[in-house]
């Protein structure tokens, strides 16, 4: 509004002076026409400038939000998915302990695989 009021003001100033020809007060006012106007679109320009630079960051925050949100969520479905089949393999070996009759070296190894599935159980989330 500032800037509104001064290019009026001056050229009223220019047109009424009797001391300034009529040439020189029109190409004055042309030229403060013509800096009025680059002023207001540089400031529309930078205001759209920014804008557009806000929103484009909100997205990208909203992209990434959703993605590791997705990211966790594979996370915990590949989490249960190796915990239940550890369990399921964990029992099955203890399972084939159990039944079997002749105890030897091979089942060592199997109680071990047993021990180790249940450590992987174990260090997997809940």
């Amino acid at each position: 509004i500032a800037g509104v009021l001064m290019v009026v003001i001056t050229s009223v100033v220019l047109i009424v002076s009797p001391h300034v020809p009529m040439q020189v007060s029109l190409t004055g006012l042309a030229a403060m026409a013509v800096l009025m106007c680059t002023a207001l679109l540089v400031g529309r320009a930078w205001t759209h400038s920014r804008r557009h630079s806000f929103l484009l960051e909100r997205f990208f925050e909203e992209a990434l939000r959703v993605q590791v949100n997705a990211g966790r969520h594979a996370d915990s479905i590949l989490n249960h998915t190796l915990k239940n089949t550890m369990a399921d393999a964990a029992g099955s070996i203890e399972l084939f302990l159990e039944r079997r009759q002749n105890r030897g070296e091979s089942e060592v190894h199997l109680q071990h695989a047993a021990a180790a599935l249940r450590r992987g159980m174990r260090s997997c989330r809940n």
